[in-house]
């Protein structure tokens, strides 16, 4: 119980919100794997970008790997990026599903799972760029002079 209290001691607010959007992160890799994985747009190209999914996959690692290694002060700096690489990654790549899907000419796909997708991706790095400019630990209490 002592280990697990001495974990938590010294985390400030943003350590706990980069844990939430690694959480959401790895929420949003599901979904996107489950719904793109295997999904192929007209011209008979993946609309996954794995790169993407990995990222996102490291947006959720890397804020306990750096609470247990005591790094927690540096993970925001890995979430903002990860999560900015996963969103421009997933842009490139489901470009052309969406302009293909908005276009008319696609008929498999229905739009809703595009904007659920889309949204999330961007709940994402909205989130790592507040927990960017949160406190990741507390100040050490000032003793009285």
């Amino acid at each position: 119980m002592e280990k697990i209290k001495g974990f938590f001691q010294n985390k400030g607010v943003g350590y706990y919100v980069s844990v939430v959007t690694g959480v959401v992160a790895l929420v949003v890799a599901i979904v996107y794997a489950v719904v793109y994985g295997g999904y192929r747009s007209n011209n008979n190209e993946g609309v996954i970008s794995w790169a993407a999914f990995a990222l996102l996959l490291v947006c959720f690692v890397l804020p306990i790997v750096a609470g247990f290694t005591k790094l927690e002060k540096y993970s925001p700096y890995g979430v903002f990026a990860c999560g900015l690489l996963a969103l421009v990654f997933y842009i490139y790549k489901i470009y052309y599903h969406a302009s293909v899907l908005f276009a008319g000419i696609e008929l498999q796909d229905n739009k809703s799972s595009f904007f659920l997708l889309s949204g999330m991706m961007v709940v994402v790095f909205l989130l790592t760029i507040v927990a960017f400019f949160l406190p990741q630990t507390k100040e050490a209490p000032k003793e009285a002079k």
